[in-house]
């Protein structure tokens, strides 16, 4: 079958050129587009942890450390509407334990309650530097990252579509004097919105904070992603 077709398609294009027919003449660039702007937000994960051998103990210590953390925000400005929940999950917690045949079994431990929440708000370094204190201080002992973002990502998607059909023309422009030539009109532009990603400026922190406040002398790096587009042209 695969033969058939394929010689139908022969046959097909002898016959058109035979009846005067010229087969279009075409020229497809792929061009890349690169951007970067700093960041202008900065983004908080929060996740509180309880456990404890009994459900309900376990759950009554997870409300507990929710009510610490909005205090504790409470303190650097956040209402308790600020502070948003992206994830509520209660797992069985087991641990190996050996017998005297030097087998291994599962024992039951309890219960393990994980909290994932999340606070954002411009960039403001000294503003940052709070709220990393009243975390590290808080009892409900949070663990928690930062990441430092686009509040609106509209503006680099725009510089990277126009940076990369910009470089589509410069290419397809020295392909064509090169080949002695003509671009003509724009036959398509293909563009899959899906391949563009940009990662977020992340910083981890794992240690308790003591001090009063926290000086951040950092500079986040501005955020920088790639992205292409495929742009056909008719050529003269």
């Amino acid at each position: 079958m695969i033969v058939c077709a394929r010689s139908l398609n022969v046959i097909l294009i002898t016959m058109s050129e035979r009846m005067g027919y010229i087969m279009e003449r075409t020229m497809v660039v792929r061009g890349k587009g690169t951007a970067s702007l700093a960041p202008d937000y900065i983004k908080v994960s929060i996740t509180l942890v309880s456990q404890n051998p009994e459900y309900g103990v376990t759950l009554a210590n997870a409300s507990k450390q929710l009510e610490q953390l909005r205090a504790c925000l409470g303190e650097v400005g956040f209402k308790k509407e600020d502070i948003k929940s992206t994830g509520f999950t209660v797992n069985t917690e087991y641990e190996s334990v050996r017998d005297k045949f030097g087998n291994y079994t599962q024992v039951f431990v309890g219960y393990s309650c994980r909290q994932s929440l999340v606070i954002g708000f411009d960039l403001d370094l000294a503003k940052l530097g709070a709220v990393i204190s009243a975390l590290g201080t808080c009892p409900a002992k949070p663990q928690f990252s930062i990441s430092f973002e686009l509040k609106d990502d509209t503006k680099l998607t725009d510089l990277v579509l126009e940076n990369a059909v910009a470089n589509a023309v410069h290419n397809a422009s020295i392909l064509a004097r090169a080949a002695s030539v003509d671009l003509g009109e724009v036959l398509t532009i293909d563009y899959n919105i899906e391949n563009m990603l940009y990662s977020p400026r992340q910083v981890m922190y794992s240690e308790t904070f003591k001090e009063a406040s926290v000086a951040i002398d950092i500079q986040p790096d501005n955020i920088t992603t790639t992205d292409y587009v495929t742009m056909t042209w008719r050529l003269r």
